[in-house]
């Protein structure tokens, strides 16, 4: 940071310093040449010796005060500035500029963000008047457009309102509805400047170059360190939980002694972990003699490590609801006196498989009692190959589904399209149309997390004969056949979800129940089928929750860890202000109903950075430039200050003299008396 006057001229001006030094010195002498003539006066001025001496320093301190008041006129005219130069902004042509400051969860790593508003201010300070600028932050918490304009003082309040968030955004749709912004200026040269880690999350493209996109890296160090809690598992046993916590080493370097904890209901274990670079450490925590009371719906929780630079994601928070067997329901739409040659046997196998990992209930019935079935127990109902619905079964299927229950289809040879269509055609994923016969094997949409080697293993899948269908609009489609018609189709329904398979549950149509494919696909249907969207009581921040409301209640109130009282409806039960984690409450009329909780997305904790260049090709924005902030305005409170105390100085001079005037007229009259 250096020091300059933009306007040296008006230097010429602390000539006048000499006034008051001239006019002291006169004024002295001229009190030094005062005559001593009658003996009246010999006898005023000796009673004034004392307070001459006092005099003399006040004097002195106005001579200075008036002299400095006057220097400092001087120096506001001549408006003295500090300046630095800039190396990675630009020109200082006038132009329109949209300066992105990141502010997602990476940049709170230290003093980053900070950082970053520092370098924001540099960069309106070397904006010439003619330019505009818009300040936006990287990830919004409203759709408000920022203010696009020339007043600094603005632009610098606008930075200093930016804050942390827990989140990140997409930085290529953010950069460019930054660009976007600035079509509406007149100036022909507009840049998006954007302030950041350049932490990798966020990035969709490692090339992504414009001409008018400049990047600035603010973070200090290419390898931030960094460990984060990054998933949390649990399990029941008896009248205990398992406790499964994940913990990440996103650094080049060994974590050793980490010391972690976890809290739950009240009591606490502590283990130490040590994770190697780059590395994940899981270590599990035995929680006993938990007592379920019958008002108690959950377990809240959290974990926590010693912190880091990036504190936010060192706390991660969990809900346990209740536990409880779900019970499913499967029709047997076709059974046979051999068990094997029955349409569900090969869906009972995969079933009986997956409880050694999820624990439910299992019922089997046949077309003729699902007839006369409660559904209300169920949380999911499988039904194979089942033919006959009568109009009152198949409302009552859809009410299930509203209220959050998922049914699993499977065709078949017992099934008539035009029955099903006109029954359940509000609630099928798609309308079923005739069977179609060749040689076709599965393949996916995209690859599926739950299916490793996705395309390798679906074309171990044979398919001779399934129905052809449309699927609706709101439907998505998971497999298709070689020939691209829908094997597995999927749709929500308010609460629940249907899933259909346009061919059969047995090997009469398909090989599928007996490939490696079988299994995993059940699974993942499973998973997705027991937990209803008001039972998911742990979320991301900034995802959306849908809050369940039950019948008799029409309104509740949502209790944020950062002190909002917000108000959801049954009209609009979706929750959308998750923004900072921890534990939400719902509560109707001051009773707490449930909870749920909230975290930081554990791919934000990875501090890797991108590897694109940081300043755009044209070279003429490599050129450094000067950043100039003026100070005058401290001199000119500084004057004000100074002619305040001269003001004080002066009247006190005056008090001093009238009291002394008053003395001597009481002595003159005693003379005479």
């Amino acid at each position: 940071m250096n020091f300059q006057f933009l306007s040296p001229l008006f230097l010429l001006g602390l000539a006048t310093t000499v006034i008051p030094l001239i006019a002291h010195l006169i004024s002295k002498r001229r009190h030094a040449n005062t005559k001593k003539r009658f003996s009246a006066v010999s006898f005023i001025l000796a009673s004034q010796a004392e307070a001459t001496k006092r005099s003399r320093i006040r004097d002195l301190l106005l001579l200075l005060i008036r002299v400095f008041i006057l220097v400092s006129i001087v120096i506001v005219f001549s408006k003295p500035a500090f300046f630095s130069f800039l190396k990675d902004v630009g020109s200082n042509e006038t132009k329109s500029v949209a300066i992105v400051i990141d502010n997602s969860l990476s940049m709170s790593y230290g003093d980053n963000l900070e950082l970053a508003k520092k370098k924001a201010k540099d960069i309106i300070y070397a904006l010439n008047k003619s330019s505009l600028a818009a300040i936006i932050p990287l990830v919004s918490t409203n759709n408000s457009l920022p203010a696009i304009t020339s007043d600094k003082k603005k632009l610098l309040k606008a930075v200093d309102d930016i804050k942390p968030s827990y989140s990140f955004t997409d930085n290529q749709t953010r950069i460019e509805e930054a660009f976007n912004l600035l079509q509406r200026t007149h100036h022909k040269t507009k840049e998006v400047i954007m302030i950041t880690d350049l932490q990798r999350n966020g990035w969709r493209d490692e090339e992504f170059k414009r001409e008018w996109f400049i990047p600035i890296d603010i973070s200090e160090k290419n390898n931030q360190e960094n460990h984060a809690v990054s998933n949390i598992e649990f399990e029941y046993r008896g009248d205990s939980i398992k406790v499964a916590v994940e913990v990440s080493n996103f650094s080049k370097a060994p974590v050793k002694n980490l010391l972690t904890k976890v809290i739950l209901n009240g009591k606490e274990a502590n283990r130490v972990i040590d994770i190697a670079p780059r590395a994940r450490e899981k270590k599990e925590f035995l929680f006993t003699g938990l007592q379920w009371k019958s008002t108690l719906t959950e377990i809240t929780g959290k974990v926590q490590t010693a912190n880091d630079n990036l504190k936010a994601d060192d706390t991660r928070y969990f809900v346990i609801p209740r536990a409880g067997k779900p019970n499913i329901l499967i029709v047997d739409g076709d059974p046979s006196e051999d068990p094997r040659f029955s349409e569900t046997f090969y869906i009972v196998r995969a079933l009986e498989t997956l409880s050694e990992v999820t624990e439910f209930r299992l019922n089997i019935k046949s077309n003729d009692d699902f007839l006369s079935e409660e559904l209300d127990k169920y949380k999911l109902i499988i039904l194979a190959n089942t033919g006959y619905l009568s109009p009152k079964k198949a409302h009552e299927i859809e009410r299930f589904l509203n209220e959050g229950g998922s049914v699993i289809v499977f065709l078949g040879s017992q099934i008539r399209a035009n029955v099903y269509n006109m029954l359940l055609g509000n609630t099928l994923p798609a309308k079923i149309e005739d069977t179609v016969e060749g040689d076709f094997f599965l393949r996916a949409k995209a690859p599926l997390t739950f299916l490793p080697d996705t395309d390798k293993r679906l074309k171990q899948v044979k398919v001779n004969k399934l129905f052809n269908t449309l699927p609706n609009k709101d439907s998505g489609v998971i497999f298709y056949i070689s020939n691209y018609m829908p094997f597995l189709l999927k749709k929500n329904i308010k609460n629940g979800i249907v899933y259909m398979f346009t061919s059969t549950a047995d090997t009469a149509w398909t090989n599928f129940p007996i490939t490696p494919v079988f299994v995993p696909v059940i699974k993942y249907i499973l998973d997705s089928s027991l937990t209803k969207v008001s039972e998911k009581r742990n979320f991301l921040v900034g995802e959306a929750v849908d809050i369940s409301l039950q019948d008799n209640i029409e309104e509740v109130t949502v209790k944020t860890p950062y002190g909002e009282n917000l108000k959801v409806t049954k009209q609009n039960p979706i929750f959308y202000k998750t923004l900072v984690p921890g534990i939400y409450r719902i509560e109707y009329k001051g009773k707490h109903l449930y909870s749920f909780a909230v975290n930081t997305d554990p791919r934000e904790s990875d501090l890797g950075k991108i590897s694109f260049q940081l300043i755009g090709s044209s070279e003429n924005k490599t050129k450094p430039i000067k950043v100039v902030r003026e100070i005058g305005t401290y001199f000119i409170w500084l004057t004000i200050a100074m002619l305040t105390v001269e003001c004080l100085l002066k009247n006190l001079n005056l008090l001093s003299l009238l009291h002394l005037l008053r003395g001597e007229n009481q002595n003159q009259e005693g003379l005479k008396s």
